[in-house]
């Protein structure tokens, strides 16, 4: 028997609403170039959101600061990259304060091109946060450094074959990506909870161009997880994928 306006009225937090959904994000970006070699740049964004179901509500905030500058050679084609990000969050029920968090998140990484043929990353990435929820305070350390590798390959000439009577010429364009990345954790929730584990991962990306409309994909992944709080958590995982894309007139 409410009018739609008197339902826009209403609280968030009334009794008439059985569940509403709510949220508002500002984000302000900018970058500098003073200079060809130098790239400045900074992000920030602040989010507010409100749930509300049959049996609670809640509400939460946060906010990210991120700042990053990039050193450019041109002579080698080459980057260095700096960045570091900053988020505060907040969740509460309307009446109490649920939880916290803080985390801090530098990073440092580098780029270089060899010719036109080779490409190389590396870089590491390192996580730590606070949080405290329902009494119960955790902290979290995570480190991940990463490598990669892009490289390609084109033989000249090529080879035909005979296709539906007529000659298909494939031109022997390989392109490879082969990366490599560890995930470093020591988090610890509570008095009697912690986790140390390293995991490894590599990963091998192939594209064969067979010709200008036929190609083949090929992806393998490779995965170790090492635990060392309980026994029997360790896996190894496979992962791999193949397509083959063909365009026929």
């Amino acid at each position: 028997g409410m009018s739609v306006l008197d339902v826009l009225r209403l609280p968030d937090e009334a009794e008439e609403r059985t569940q509403s959904r709510k949220g508002t994000r500002y984000g302000f970006r900018t970058s500098v170039d003073p200079w060809k070699w130098l790239s400045l740049g900074g992000n920030i964004s602040l989010n507010n959101s409100f749930t509300k179901t049959s049996s609670t509500s809640s509400r939460s905030e946060s906010t990210n600061y991120e700042g990053n500058m990039k050193l450019i050679n041109a002579k080698n084609t080459s980057s260095l990259q700096l960045r570091y990000s900053y988020t505060l969050r907040d969740q509460s029920n309307i009446n109490t304060k649920i939880g916290e968090s803080t985390s801090h998140e530098p990073s440092l990484s580098w780029s270089q091109s060899w010719g036109q043929a080779t490409k190389t990353a590396l870089g590491v990435r390192l996580t730590l946060s606070d949080q405290q929820r329902s009494g119960i305070d955790s902290t979290s350390l995570i480190i991940t450094p990463n490598v990669s590798i892009d490289y390609r390959l084109r033989v000249e000439g090529g080879l035909k074959m005979p296709v539906f009577g007529k000659r298909l010429t494939l031109k022997h364009d390989l392109d490879l990506t082969n990366t490599f990345s560890t995930v470093i954790r020591r988090e610890k929730f509570g008095a009697n909870r912690e986790e140390k584990s390293e995991r490894y991962e590599t990963t091998l990306r192939t594209r064969y161009n067979l010709s200008t409309r036929l190609s083949a994909n090929l992806n393998l992944g490779l995965s170790y997880n090492n635990d060392h709080v309980e026994e029997g958590r360790d896996f190894f995982s496979v992962a791999s994928s193949m397509t083959v894309q063909g365009e026929f007139q």
